[in-house]
């Protein structure tokens, strides 16, 4: 997701002022997914949490690159 403000990208946003959100099919099998987001030179994980309307989400100050992936041991 890239904001733009006066046709110029914005990079650092006011804290946790993006929702981040994907939509999941089975909101019960949350316990393993993250947001990850790309910083530049690593993947930086998000803390998220699933909602009412069956998205998982989290809240972020950067735009850029969210992928949702799935945790395994």
């Amino acid at each position: 997701a890239n904001v733009y403000e006066n046709s110029k990208l914005v990079k650092d946003l006011p804290a946790n002022s993006l929702s981040v959100e994907f939509l999941i099919r089975d909101a019960a099998a949350t316990d393993d997914l993250v947001i990850l987001y790309w910083d530049g030179s690593g993947w930086v994980e998000l803390a998220g949490e699933s909602t009412e309307a069956g998205h998982f989400a989290a809240e972020s100050a950067f735009s850029g690159i969210f992928v949702l992936v799935q945790k395994t041991d």
